[in-house]
């Protein structure tokens, strides 16, 4: 058998080391001390100055970071080429609807069997609300974008062995999984009359993630 001990230590076999000895907590706590989960400080538009002069760049990837830079290089009045290894610009973030195709890299291709208007997105789910840029750069170029609810508490959960078989809300079940966990008593969690609506942060954000309609 194989002695994996002298095999390096990478960031993701890090993270996933203290998140197994310490919590999902203290994972989370040490990815945003190493920038890896920190929020993002973008500001606003990029306002790129000086006299290009007629330079031009070459960007190598058409993810999101590379056309990014190449939309931000051309409007300065740089000369920009991207090149991409795959057919398909974005990178990482993409996109599959029914109808659309894959091969993979050893030459299987499969097909996409989808019903109309539902897709999958392969690469990233979502866009957490404090990715600033990412969501500034979606509402000035037009992507759409959907909440990507994460959790339903108005949702009906069901078992045949449970609650003599009726459905259920999720919200007062959940409620009484937490309270058998603590030893409290669970209560109803309905908004009270005048209650505000979901909360908001600064500038208007959303407190939830959103995700893409459709990738590149």
């Amino acid at each position: 058998m194989a002695d994996d001990s002298s095999a390096p230590m990478t960031r993701r076999s890090l993270f996933t080391l203290i998140g197994v000895a310490a919590g999902g907590a203290v994972m989370l706590e040490a990815m945003s001390s190493l920038a890896y989960a920190g929020e993002s400080g973008y500001q606003g538009p990029i306002q790129l100055s000086g006299d290009p002069k007629g330079t031009s760049v070459l960007i190598l990837g058409a993810g999101l970071a590379g056309m990014c830079a190449a939309y931000e290089l051309r409007k300065a009045g740089y000369k920009v080429q991207i090149l991409e290894y795959n057919d398909r610009p974005g990178g990482r973030n993409w996109s599959l609807y029914g109808g659309d195709t894959y091969t993979e890299l050893g030459g299987f291709t499969q097909t996409v069997g989808f019903d109309k208007g539902l897709y999958l997105n392969p690469g990233p789910w979502r866009i957490p609300h404090h990715h600033y840029a990412v969501l500034d750069y979606c509402k000035r170029l037009g992507v759409m974008l959907e909440p990507f609810t994460q959790v339903n508490y108005n949702a009906y959960v069901h078992s045949t062995k449970a609650f003599g078989g009726k459905p259920q809300r999720y919200r007062p079940s959940a409620n009484g999984v937490r309270s058998t966990r603590t030893g409290t008593t669970p209560r109803a969690s309905t908004p009270a009359a005048g209650a505000a609506g979901p909360r908001t942060l600064a500038a208007g954000r959303p407190p939830f993630p959103y995700r893409p309609i459709r990738w590149l």
